[in-house]
């Protein structure tokens, strides 16, 4: 049909034709390199960007004559066949003036590739071009093979051994694999039908199933086409189980081999190592960042941490929850008697009680002074219930020893908020709570106040 259609523009523009005979190549060759020719070649032109001309030097098929008079008209119509979008781009370049245009920028030599449609397969075919000081050019047309192409295609794509790369017709759900191991690049050249269900089938078999259902939103072609419209590359990663059942992390990277063919390439490769290395940086700076927001005697949080942790709460919570200040009864007398080493052990035992009376509840401790806690329930809104852990708390604390130091005289006067009743803000419940906790103090210590 291509080739026919040439016939008819020869004869058009008043081609000479030679009476006799017709022509496979312009000089005598032998009849084997003829055939390898065939075999490798579509066309080949001597192109002179001068005088826009061009003659055939070679052609697979038989052609009327070799002369073509204009070489910008000839190309037009030999490119009928092709994407528009591609044909534009390739008119612009194969041009004379854009043949001279790469010369003069020191593109003496490059291939241009390029899908097209052959009834329904997908065929594709390259453009040589080799320019001699920039009077002639020499083209050469050739089919690239399948085979050809995937390798072209892995060789650029395909980098580490065990990626897997799938070169994906989105047009017509049909996919091709291909690995990378450790010699060579394997080409699959076998075409398979059903793109969709066999990505379906892969993740819910081998895709770890806390990721199974976003991966299978995330890896529908409608979705990946979507995503490719603002973007050259859309990647994520999810974990899967290998062969031996081991979790490995894999990265899914797709991207536009060409746009208006629907030619989409995926290569998922593994990323397990660095994965790891990933995570345990993350837990380390996790571990930072937590021990910035702990309390280095106690352990609970300090004093700026335990602000932003209740107000989060809060505001997660509707504004409901229970705040119990806590300041302890006669802490100097303990440092004093018994030193400081006594009184920061007395301080750590005395979050031991806590945490012991709170256990089973969600709870929240903080230090926001020298022998002052704040408590936070965030599951607690009434009274009574607020009231039965301080009652606990402050009825422990007075057994509280270091060694063979008893304590005795160590206690704690806690006053109690409950929001949003008394306050919808951390600020303000710790200052109702406060004042009910000095309130507590003075009226003999070792007891809460709720009002």
């Amino acid at each position: 049909g291509v080739h026919n259609q040439h016939h008819e523009y020869h004869r058009a523009h008043g081609y000479r034709e030679r009476k006799g005979r017709k022509m496979s190549a312009v000089t005598t060759v032998p009849t084997s390199l003829l055939q390898a020719l065939k075999a490798v070649h579509r066309d080949i032109f001597c192109v002179d960007l001068k005088q826009n001309t061009a003659n055939y030097l070679f052609s697979e098929q038989e052609i009327d004559t070799a002369t073509i008079p204009q070489w910008d008209s000839f190309f037009y119509e030999y490119s009928h066949f092709m994407f528009e979008k591609h044909r534009n781009q390739a008119l612009a370049i194969m041009s004379c003036s854009g043949l001279r245009m790469h010369y003069e920028t020191g593109q003496e030599r490059f291939t241009l590739e390029y899908p097209y449609r052959d009834g329904k397969e997908q065929r594709w075919l390259s453009f040589n071009v080799v320019i001699e000081s920039g009077v002639i050019a020499y083209v050469t047309v050739s089919h690239a093979s399948q085979d050809e192409f995937l390798r072209k295609l892995a060789d650029r794509y395909v980098h580490n051994k065990g990626d897997e790369f799938v070169c994906i017709d989105a047009m017509n759900d049909r996919y091709i694999v291909m690995d990378g191991p450790e010699s060579g690049t394997q080409v699959m050249t076998n075409i398979c039908i059903g793109y969709k269900a066999a990505m379906e089938r892969y993740v819910k078999r081998y895709v770890a199933e806390e990721d199974t259902a976003w991966i299978l939103e995330a890896a529908n072609l409608t979705c990946v086409k979507e995503e490719l419209r603002e973007k050259k590359l859309y990647s994520f990663s999810c974990g899967e189980e290998d062969e031996h059942g081991q979790y490995v992390r894999k990265l899914w990277q797709y991207r536009y081999y060409d746009e208006v063919s629907q030619i989409i390439l995926l290569r998922r490769m593994d990323i397990t190592e660095s994965y790891k290395e990933q995570q345990k940086l993350m837990e380390e700076l996790h571990q930072v960042r937590e021990a910035a927001q702990r309390d280095s005697l106690t352990g609970v949080f300090n004093h700026k941490a335990t602000g932003e942790r209740i107000s989060q709460e809060l505001e997660h919570n509707n504004d409901c929850g229970a705040l119990l200040f806590l300041d302890l009864d006669n802490f100097k007398q303990v440092n004093d008697i018994f030193g400081h080493q006594a009184g920061d052990e007395a301080l750590r035992r005395a979050v031991g009680i806590m945490r012991h009376e709170l256990d089973g509840e969600i709870y929240y401790i903080g230090r926001i002074g020298g022998d002052e806690f704040v408590i936070f329930l965030p599951h607690i809104g009434r009274q009574d219930a607020a009231e039965y852990y301080a009652h606990r708390i402050c009825y422990n604390l007075q057994t509280l020893s270091v060694g063979l130091h008893s304590f005795h005289q160590l206690s704690a006067s806690i006053g109690i908020a409950i929001a949003p009743h008394d306050g919808r803000t951390y600020g303000t419940l710790l200052r109702r709570a406060d004042e009910r906790a000095y309130h507590a103090k003075n009226s003999g210590k070792n007891r809460y106040a709720s009002r």
